[in-house]
């Protein structure tokens, strides 16, 4: 055990130039350059507590740069706190106005063990405790905790232990979360030492044995030889996995650590939401009826004024979705779909034929794929969406093998709760053009888990045609001559929007970064107007400078979209980096009926999916 006052005077061996990834000093001018010859420090073990080691820098006129077990330091004393036995390494290093320079490495040999430097109750909370071990998993949503594994959080924001605010906490499936990003385990423990060891099915190597040091009084995370576990496609985005990792919360069930990204994405937190691996081995979700939905009068949906016919969707027949509705694959055309669903082209003969008639006094006629006919009745229990048959059970294979669009079973879980009922869909989404519903999701409840296989099916006739909706929805009519004119709405400009209409930004909520007073006032004035002579429609513009622009505009049903070829839709100043180049604009809104009083989205494609999406509201 070393006891002795290490003074280290070092000879001139060479000049380091090191970038420190935690601390960087001020900007020096160049001047005398220090050597290690120079550099005077003292590190030392408190005799009284040799867990204890003490740092000094004795050089004047610099700034200190220590590396340590714990994490980086510029402190001029410091106090390094080890409570296990083991060989650790401390580097002194200065910033001078001649540069930068650094000593060798000094290894302290500590013998004893300290479990004074353990009690606080967050080591327990991390790792169960002296002599103990906690395993930690990613969090999948399903816990009652995180909304998924992953939350973002803005870095120009104060983001500290107990005092944070994340701006975006998106489903797994949102973010490509993986299988086997969530077989991905980490332990802590306390044994003979603090010890972190990870399993990494998503990690190349598989898994890692290393040690770790928890700065309970900065709230901060450091690990040697291992790295936390984390979603594998996120790994280039950030340098940093291991060094003063701030962690934001640690209770007994739940863990948040924030890593900072540095891609050339810009600076921003991931905020990984872990949960304890028991938890989730003894977690009973609280018996919470499923939501429900308003959609108004669902027989009027399925059977119109007096029957509607519907047939399976060719182009996107199937997904799931959670309890809300929201869709847990990206699937909005055929060729989203994965090989393992089996459904692409090849399999739209399997479906293509097959119908739903569904009339206004509770008949229900289904034409199979192969021309065959069967007949029952329906009812609908309004208020939960519950849609059963009787004397009919719809039944229609898809694709695979085994991808089937099929009512529920009469299911009670262990403590008899009625999970599903017999021969069941729920009505989960519904679309309307013109106030007419156009699509409807049934979705068939999982007795396992908290989501639905849903089918989507489409009117099979009668449609409005979106050309003449559309048109009236910009111009305010269709025959004869009539005009509208709109302009962004303020309490509600953007949005990120899928291929469904559906986004993730809220009314009178915006984020600096797409958003500020400057923008606003840029946008304020300028308008865009539609007018329509019987049918055709033109578009002006009046920009930021009062400037006046016109184009044609055409409409295209398939894309659900509209060509201004001569000019761009109102766009965004005060050096925003929105787009709003045409000619092509998608439209977002998919109901037309109350477009003058809730405006109506139009969208630039800017993803896959994704769709950039500004809210024109008519203008007074």
């Amino acid at each position: 055990m070393k006891t002795n006052k290490l003074l280290i005077f070092a000879s001139l061996l060479g000049l380091i130039v090191l970038a420190f990834q935690a601390c960087q000093p001020e900007e020096y001018s160049l001047g005398e350059v220090i050597s290690k010859n120079d550099l005077q420090f003292n590190i030392s073990q408190n005799p009284d507590d040799p867990n204890m080691v003490l740092l000094q820098s004795q050089t004047p006129g610099v700034t200190p740069l220590w590396i340590t077990p714990t994490g980086r330091s510029q402190k001029i004393i410091d106090t390094v706190r080890l409570p296990f036995p083991g060989d650790y390494n401390f580097v002194y290093g200065v910033e001078s106005a001649g540069g930068f320079v650094q000593a060798d490495t000094i290894t302290v040999s500590i013998t004893t063990t300290n479990t004074d430097y353990i009690k606080d109750p967050l080591w327990v909370k991390l790792t169960g405790g002296v002599g103990e071990s906690k395993t930690w998993i990613l969090d999948n949503g399903n816990y009652g905790l995180a909304n998924g594994p992953l939350s973002y959080a803005d870095p120009g924001q104060e983001q500290d232990w107990g005092n944070y605010q994340t701006n975006w906490d998106p489903a797994g499936s949102d973010i490509g979360a993986t299988d086997a990003d969530y077989q991905a385990e980490m332990t802590f423990d306390l044994i003979n030492g603090a010890h972190i060891t990870t399993v990494k099915p998503n990690e190349a190597g598989g898994g890692e044995s290393g040690v770790f040091n928890m700065n309970v009084n900065d709230h901060t995370l450091s690990t040697t030889d291992a790295t936390i576990i984390r979603l594998a496609a996120f790994i280039p985005n950030a340098t940093n996995w291991n060094n003063n990792l701030k962690i934001l919360e640690l209770t007994e069930n739940q863990l948040r650590i924030a890593v900072m990204r540095t891609n050339d994405e810009g600076p921003w937190l991931y905020v990984f939401n872990y949960v304890s691996k028991d938890y989730t081995e003894n977690y009973v979700p609280e018996d919470v009826p499923d939501p429900n939905f308003d959609f108004g009068d669902q027989m009027t949906i399925l059977a119109g004024a007096t029957s509607k016919t519907w047939k399976l969707s060719t182009e996107t027949p199937f997904n799931w979705t959670d309890l809300t509705g929201a869709f847990l694959n990206p699937w909005y055309a055929i060729t989203d779909y994965p090989d393992w669903t089996g459904y692409n082209a090849d399999a739209i003969p399997n479906i293509e034929n097959i119908r739903m008639e569904f009339t206004k006094t509770g008949d229900v006629i289904i034409t199979n794929n192969d021309g065959t006919t069967e007949t029952g009745t329906f009812s609908i229990m309004e208020k939960t969406n519950l849609v059963t048959f009787d004397g009919v059970k719809p039944s229609f294979l898809i694709s695979g093998g085994w991808v089937t669009a099929t009512t529920t079973d009469y299911y009670e879980d262990e403590a008899g709760n009625v999970i599903t009922g017999d021969n069941q869909w729920k009505i989960v989404k519904v679309q309307s053009m013109a106030g007419i519903a156009t699509d409807v999701w049934f979705g068939k409840r999982d007795t396992q888990k908290d989501e639905y296989m849903v089918y989507h099916f489409v009117l099979a006739g009668n449609i409005p045609d979106f050309k003449r909706e559309v048109t009236k929805a910009l111009a305010g009519g269709i025959v004869d001559t009539s005009s509208r004119s709109f302009k962004i709405d303020l309490n509600w400009p953007i949005d990120w929007k899928n291929p469904m209409g559906v986004g993730w930004t809220l009314p009178g909520v915006t984020e600096d970064w797409y958003w500020s007073d400057s923008i606003a006032a840029s946008v304020a004035d300028q308008r865009l107007t539609f007018k329509q002579i019987n049918g055709e429609l033109t578009a002006t513009k009046v920009d930021e400078q009062g400037n006046t622009t016109s184009s044609a505009v055409t409409i295209d049903a398939d894309t659900r979209s509209i060509s201004i070829p001569d000019m761009d839709i109102i766009k965004f100043g005060a050096g925003s980096w929105l787009n709003t180049s045409g000619p092509t604009y998608y439209v977002m809104s998919y109901d037309f009926q109350n477009v003058k009083n809730s405006g109506i989205w139009l969208g630039v494609k800017t993803g896959d999916t994704e769709y950039t999406s500004y809210h024109y509201i008519v203008a007074e």
